[in-house]
């Protein structure tokens, strides 16, 4: 299992969690400025750091 699916894995409901390196991505930055994001490190099962990940909330659509 890759470390993106590990962090994902983190988000709770209406929640996305991205990591440091994704944070960083070119025009990322641009797109969550907009939304509050915390930061905070966390444990991923078979890596042996902490990692760095960005959680945001996504208010959920009304149909």
């Amino acid at each position: 299992m890759n470390i993106a699916a590990r962090v994902q894995g983190l988000a709770n409901v209406n929640e996305v969690c991205i990591s440091a390196t994704v944070m960083e991505a070119p025009g990322v930055g641009d797109i969550v400025n907009s939304r509050s994001v915390s930061r905070n490190y966390e444990n991923l099962k078979g890596i042996g750091q902490k990692m760095e990940v960005h959680r945001m909330t996504i208010p959920p659509t009304q149909t």
